[in-house]
């Protein structure tokens, strides 16, 4: 089973870079967030699942960068550790109060009229402001 690895700015949602790769693997890991480094820098910080060997590997690439957890992976662990069997049944009922698609929505009308030109200015800014 190959996975697609991507690499996404932060604040317009632009992709960096997206690599397929047969596993989430260190050797394979490794290399992608190299490329990134030698492209782009180092990162203000990392938004990754809860896998080692991607922890690891960001660790070693991007030395002293603050790591976060992606909420859906730290949500979705947990609820597997917590919930176990009833898991999908409470996964159901969340989705069924529609709140994904009312988020989406609202992101939608307010990027309504804005440019791709816009956004990318709109996230230099913040990066500029983060710096």
């Amino acid at each position: 089973m190959k996975i697609t690895f991507t690499a996404k700015e932060g604040i317009s949602g632009i992709t960096i870079d997206s690599w397929i790769m047969p596993s989430e693997g260190r050797e394979y890991i490794k290399p992608f967030l190299e490329n990134i480094k030698k492209n782009f820098g180092s990162p203000l910080t990392v938004i990754r699942d809860m896998s080692e060997e991607i922890a690891s590997s960001v660790s070693e690439v991007f030395k002293g960068v603050v790591h976060q957890i992606c909420h859906y992976h730290f949500v979705r662990n947990l609820g597997d550790i917590i919930f176990k069997h009833r898991y999908e049944e409470l996964r159901k009922a969340i989705l069924n109060t529609h709140i994904l698609a009312r988020i989406l929505s609202l992101k939608k009308k307010l990027m309504e009229g804005i440019s791709n030109r816009e956004r990318i200015v709109a996230a230099e800014y913040y990066w500029v402001r983060l710096a």
